[in-house]
């Protein structure tokens, strides 16, 4: 799936040989997805090192919330790899390849600029694609996790309650 939809779009953009005219705004929208991506990096780390600490009391409880955020850092971390590849790719779709008339005198091949232009799309729709993935596998983590602590409190508060009462 993530891989089909992205060459299907591709495909699609060579089928209708569809240039991408100006990129600047896909070059600037990739780049913020790398910083931001990036930036998610510590967040999901920071939360991976408490599931483990937790680890300690029910190691088969937390293990599929701790599976699920290493899957996430793994996916984050190579979205924000092909962010910054798609921004290259769009800075050079925008510089040196020729649109229009140009192309013609400059005498770069037309499907060149077809053949980046179906690469820019389907970097794009992976990237997409593998946000959506992100973001259902932090869920399952958070729900999971969240789960766990409520049954860690109520087993607490009942073990209170039986101490109180005898």
């Amino acid at each position: 799936m993530l891989l089909v939809v992205p060459l299907v779009a591709a495909a699609a953009v060579v089928w209708q040989q569809f240039g991408l005219g100006s990129t600047g705004a896909v070059t600037s929208g990739l780049a913020l997805l790398g910083g931001a991506l990036l930036a998610a990096f510590p967040q999901l780390a920071a939360w991976r090192s408490r599931l483990s600490q937790r680890v300690e009391f029910k190691a088969t409880t937390e293990r599929p919330a701790r599976e699920s955020v290493d899957e996430a850092v793994a996916h984050v971390l190579w979205s924000a790899l092909l962010s910054v590849l798609g921004a290259v790719l769009a800075a050079a779709v925008e510089n040196s390849v020729p649109t229009g008339e140009q192309i013609e005198a400059a005498g770069v091949p037309y499907w060149t600029w077809i053949a980046m232009g179906a690469a820019l799309v389907a970097l794009s729709t992976y990237l997409v694609l593998t946000f959506v993935v992100i973001v259902n596998l932090l869920w399952s983590a958070y729900r999971r996790a969240s789960k766990d602590e409520d049954e860690e409190a109520a087993a607490r508060a009942a073990k209170r309650s039986r101490g109180s009462a005898a």
